[in-house]
């Protein structure tokens, strides 16, 4: 007695799509990367270094008479070493040696490269009484030389090259409103290699800015292009600032930024600039490994009553960050009247995110919203030394309220980003990656969701079919009970927003669910095959010989099924050619065909089973003969003997 299976039509070949995981790395994070851009960035794309061919090279002690052992105001010797390189054909470099340097309000020059030992350390000078001012300008403070054009210029660390950086240290300053570096109108610069000693000072390291001159006979408008800045690491800064802002600039590469508080790299065009000739905006603008810690977040965009151009950002990581990256959309300011919200082009791009959770992020009252309801208690209720943000638990890898599809669709300012490999760890009460104003949670439930579950937790189901997902949240009074169902394969199997998946082609996909505050998930794992195999799952067990392993509810005896587990099948007897097969039979056998033996043939949907009339079978002495139709595909059949 046997029970015989046969498919007839061909294997077919699978293609299964496999989702890149979480990592864990931070190293790999830096170094690797999709391969999405045509071509990674190359500095000398963006600055070229022209310090090997300046006409001398002078030293600040010995050649100018600063004084690296006191606390006296060195700015007019370095003001006089520029000043004297910038008169030379083709400039100079100026050293400035191992020691401790006060300086305010320097103005580089063109063809002058300022070049700082690893054991140089600048303090603003307490001298200047200015409210607002800087340590350097690639252009001025005022006047006509803000929009003088300083090119070929840079500022450096000597060893940088074997990433040596000399130190900026703003913890005494008496006056808090400084920054480091501004750029209104620097064009093949190069802003590099220094560590910033910050104390919550107002304004963020370096700037890069539109400048504009009125001298009554008319406006003059001047803006930063061709520029390299990398190499910085900042500490101790304040909510809102970070290691750069740039309101504009083009053709610009920023690389290897570690902000500690603020946002380490804000790119919000606006300002006082709001009102300047379109042109003056961001466009090319390339970022590349950057490093956020206890802060709002690593990269911020927002592009404030300017339509900017091309924003390309790569190889980002936030470390206990409100956001790891911000994407906020334009918008006008009281008072800005008649200038539109302002974009980012939609060719702008961000990849390789990854957020890592932590508790002491940085918040304004106006974002307590974003941090899921299950820790929000966790909010300090301590104001931080800036006097306007608390620490708290990081929200989301990416925050992204500029979202053409939100709620509250595409609103002036919103703009298309492309996000590619993000990814995050730690966040167990914020599942989602990528949130938008939708996810905004105004009050915490007055009884949140402490967990969800999902049945079934697996399923095989064939090419075509579909099964029903369904989720649990507790406890069961729970106030929010609005299911979010996503596929991380959706080439694989799709699920809609009641749970129904749909197996698409054969591979493997995760389905999750999540509350709708993103708080806790569930998965299910959907194996998705070719016909043969689904329906092999639901009518048979395995190759063994006893039981009921076709489930048509006899114990016929000996029953083969060969090769349950994957595509290949084998049957026995075997086929001819011709498709016939043919099962041996005692002669002394006395059955009835229809009564106790009989064959079944699959329906085209693997559904159920047809017995296979006596007209269609050939009854020898020794042998029970049936040549399979021709055009089934697939096709099964099977000898059934009942018990005697």
């Amino acid at each position: 007695m046997t029970f015989e299976l046969r498919r007839i039509c061909d294997t077919k070949s699978q293609e299964i799509s496999i989702m890149t995981k979480k990592i864990i790395n931070l190293t790999s994070i830096l170094i690797s990367s999709c391969a999405v851009f045509a071509a990674e960035p190359v500095e000398s794309d963006f600055f070229t270094d022209t310090i090997g061919s300046v006409d001398q090279t002078v030293n600040l002690v010995t050649d100018y008479g600063a004084n690296g052992a006191d606390t006296n105001d060195d700015s007019l010797a370095l003001q006089n070493a520029i000043a004297a390189m910038t008169a030379l054909p083709n400039g100079g470099e100026i050293v400035i040696p191992a020691g401790t340097f006060y300086f305010n309000l320097i103005e580089i020059k063109s063809n002058v490269h300022l070049v700082f030992d690893t054991g140089a350390t600048l303090k603003t000078a307490s001298t200047v009484t200015d409210s607002n001012h800087g340590m350097f300008y690639f252009g001025a403070k005022t006047g006509i030389a803000e929009v003088t054009p300083v090119q070929n210029s840079s500022i450096r660390c000597a060893q940088g090259g074997s990433g040596g950086r000399f130190t900026v240290d703003f913890t005494g300053a008496i006056n808090t409103n400084i920054f480091v570096v501004n750029s209104t109108s620097g064009d093949n610069f190069m802003i590099a290699d220094f560590n910033l000693i910050d104390n919550q000072t107002k304004f963020n390291a370096v700037t890069v800015n539109t400048a504009r001159h009125d001298d009554g006979s008319g406006v003059v408008y001047s803006m930063s292009k061709n520029g390299l800045i990398k190499n910085i690491t900042c500490s101790n800064q304040r909510y809102g600032y970070g290691v750069i802002q740039m309101k504009s600039g083009t053709n610009i590469l920023i690389k290897n930024l570690d902000g500690e508080g603020g946002a380490t790299v804000r790119l919000e065009s606006g300002g006082d600039a709001y009102l300047d000739p379109p042109q003056y905006v961001m466009n090319e603008i390339y970022v590349r490994d950057i490093v956020g810690r206890q802060a709002k977040g690593a990269v911020m965009l927002s592009p404030h009553t300017r339509n900017n151009g091309k924003i390309d950002v790569a190889r980002v990581i936030g470390i206990a960050c409100g956001y790891t990256v911000d994407v906020s959309g334009g918008f006008v300011a009281n008072g800005e009247l008649g200038v539109g919200a302002g974009t980012f082009a939609d060719t702008t791009i961000i990849s390789d995110v990854h957020g890592i959770f932590g508790l002491d992020a940085q918040f304004k009252p106006k974002d307590f919203d974003l941090i899921p309801c299950a820790i929000r208690s966790q909010l300090s209720g301590t104001l931080n030394p800036d006097g306007s943000s608390y620490n708290g638990p990081a929200a989301v890898c990416i925050y992204y309220p500029a979202d053409t599809t939100d709620a509250l669709g595409d609103d002036a300012g919103d703009y298309i980003v492309t996000f590619r490999n993000v990814t995050h760890e730690g966040f167990d009460h914020q599942y989602k990656l990528i949130i938008n104003e939708d996810d905004q949670v105004s009050s915490c439930n007055a009884v949140p969701v402490n967990g969800i579950s999902v049945t079934p937790e697996s399923a095989t189901v064939a090419v075509n079919g579909s099964v029903q997902l369904t989720a649990t949240m507790t406890p069961a009074n729970a106030t929010q009970t609005t299911e979010v169902w996503s596929s991380d394969t959706p080439s694989v199997a799709t699920v809609n927003t009641s749970g129904l998946v749909t197996a698409v082609s054969e591979g493997t996909a995760t389905i999750s669910v999540i509350p709708a505050d993103g708080s806790y998930i569930a998965n299910t794992v959907i194996t998705v095959t070719g016909p043969y195999a689904a329906w092999a799952t639901t009518h048979a067990s395995g190759a063994a010989i006893d039981g009921d392993h076709d489930l048509d509810g006899v114990k016929n005896g000996i029953e083969y099924f060969m090769g349950e587990v994957g595509s290949s099948f084998t049957s026995l007897p075997v086929p001819d050619a011709a498709n016939t097969i043919t099962w041996p039979k005692s002669g002394t056998f006395t059955g009835v065909y229809g009564t106790d033996y009989y064959l079944e043939s699959s329906t085209p949907d693997l559904s159920s089973w047809l017995e296979v009339l006596a007209g269609n079978v050939t009854i020898n002495s020794g042998s029970i003969v049936y040549t399979m139709p021709s055009g089934s595909d697939p096709f099964f059949v099977r000898l059934v003997v009942h018990e005697d």
